[in-house]
């Protein structure tokens, strides 16, 4: 079994192409959307962005439907986001995509990498500072 695991100091996380190739091989549609950081944060705006990069001062949210060119704050929590780190890390389209595009998958504070492991080892993924590793379950009593 692959396993993807972050390398760095940081923390695991996928780089917007990554979430947009992820989506495409899983089937559904994302979109893109940064802060307006002009205004302050009880009216904060979010707005689109067509075509995301990993270029610039951007944060990217990526909402499971379209709010539409400019959403307010405010209905934010009514709203289906897609998180990276709900993805398993042993999902075979997060391993492809990370396969597939190398260095370029890696989130702002990461390091991707695939490990494979035995199938039938139940794991866990212990991190310091964001470097993760794998580790075959044991028992512990306390």
């Amino acid at each position: 079994m692959k396993v993807v695991i972050n390398k760095c100091y940081g923390g695991f996380g996928l780089s917007p192409k990554a979430v947009l190739k992820y989506a495409e091989y899983s089937g559904f549609k994302v979109y893109a959307y940064t802060e307006d950081y002009e205004t302050d944060f009880e009216n904060r705006q979010y707005d689109r962005i067509d075509s995301p990069t990993d270029s610039g001062p951007f944060i990217f949210y990526f909402a499971k439907q379209d709010l539409g060119k400019r959403v307010s704050v405010k209905i934010l929590n009514d709203v289906k986001w897609f998180h990276d780190y709900d993805v398993d890390r042993n999902d075979p389209i997060l391993v492809r995509v990370v396969e597939e595009l190398g260095e370029e998958a890696d989130g702002e504070h990461a390091s991707l990498k695939v490990v494979e492991i035995p199938d039938d080892v139940e794991y866990e993924i212990p991190e310091y500072d964001g470097i993760e590793h794998i580790a075959e379950v044991h028992r512990t009593w306390h």
